[in-house]
């Protein structure tokens, strides 16, 4: 399996995300439980895995506590729900519990670029050439265009099902090779 994993709307310790996302945990506590073990039955210690944003819904000392759980070397896009990283940004990097935190990246790995953000784009850079825009924010919600897809753990999309952990970079390279590459902006 890949080194590499992508993830988004985790949304730990945000009960609501239960009953509007029909994720089947009973509360927080089995949420929580449930999406590190999730996340760590497929990331290793050495692994790094991109966070798209709405990382946490709680107190950022429980934010921390989450965090020290999780395998992997932590990457973050900041979402409409990461205020309370934002303003820690400091502290978590120089703490080594977030390697980098950012609005929008762009990545290239194994001769495949990426671009990463928190929500939905219909244009990207490199889009008419085969990039990939990997999001979050719409809970699975909204049906890919071209190789734009959600990467959340609600997200249905990539595997056929929620998956509530991570995807990996090969999951993800699969499911691509039946989009098309839309050609419509240059």
């Amino acid at each position: 399996m890949s080194n590499l994993f992508f993830s988004s709307d985790l949304h730990f310790g945000h009960a609501n995300s239960i009953k509007y996302c029909n994720r089947p945990f009973s509360d927080v506590q089995e949420m929580n439980e449930g999406l590190i073990t999730g996340w760590n039955r497929v990331v290793g210690k050495n692994d790094t895995v991109w966070s798209l944003g709405d990382f946490a819904f709680m107190q950022f000392d429980q934010i921390v506590e989450v965090l020290k759980r999780l395998n992997g070397n932590h990457h973050m896009i900041l979402g409409n729900h990461c205020q309370k990283i934002a303003d820690k940004r400091k502290f978590l990097l120089e703490q080594g519990l977030v390697k980098e935190i950012r609005d929008y990246k762009e990545l290239s790995f194994d001769k495949q670029k990426m671009v990463l953000f928190h929500y939905p784009q219909r244009a990207w850079n490199g889009s008419h050439y085969g990039s990939w825009q990997l999001h979050g924010h719409v809970h699975g919600t909204m049906e890919p265009y071209g190789r734009s897809v959600d990467v959340g753990v609600d997200s249905p999309w990539v595997t056929g099902k929620a998956e509530y952990r991570p995807l990996s970079f090969e999951e993800l390279r699969e499911y691509m090779k039946s989009r098309e590459v839309i050609k419509d902006f240059d």
